[in-house]
């Protein structure tokens, strides 16, 4: 409340910085088993290459940083381990890997229930490349792969979106209030 009146309306967000780069997906229009916040999110199966966002030529600035996060079901056996990498890919115009920044969903230290906050920063080379969001797992992998609440902000931008009288999103986090 004492952040609202320096805030900036960005779609269904307020934000601390106008015009800033903001990407937000939800995955309501996805069916899945498991579900973080809302009705839907992303199911697949953790073996091989799953894209979970693809973004075409200078939709990044090179020289900013950004944040991305997004939540993993943590509760069946191997669910983030066992070589499992989340990754931002810049690839070229031929679509060659340019630069690839990894992190390791098992390694999350936020932790909410069964699902865990993966989260970290990239910059871009190339603003005429293009940026993958994906997962890559063992091909022998049978485990299935849940996600929800992708989130890629500019560094520095904090965003906010009141989920109902009882939660806060904040910066992809889960903030309870109380009354």
């Amino acid at each position: 409340e004492q952040q609202k009146l320096h805030l900036f309306s960005h779609h269904s967000f307020l934000v601390s910085k106008d015009s800033s780069f903001l990407y937000y997906d939800d995955f309501e229009s996805r069916k899945s088993e498991q579900i973080f916040r809302g009705k839907g999110a992303f199911q697949s199966f953790k073996k091989g290459q799953n894209i979970y966002a693809q973004f075409v030529p200078h939709t990044f600035k090179s020289g900013t940083t950004y944040q991305v996060s997004v939540w993993m079901y943590n509760d069946k056996g191997y669910a983030l381990n066992d070589w499992l990498r989340f990754i931002v890919e810049e690839r070229n115009n031929e679509h060659q890997l340019i630069k690839s920044t990894t992190w390791f969903p098992e390694q999350s230290e936020t932790i909410n229930g069964n699902w865990s906050l993966v989260e970290g920063t990239f910059t871009l080379s190339d603003p005429k490349n293009s940026i993958y969001i994906t997962s890559i797992g063992k091909d022998n992998a049978k485990e299935p792969l849940f996600a929800d609440d992708l989130l890629i902000k500019e560094s520095g931008m904090d965003v906010y979106k009141l989920i109902s009288e009882e939660e806060l999103f904040y910066n992809d986090h889960r903030v309870l209030m109380k009354h």
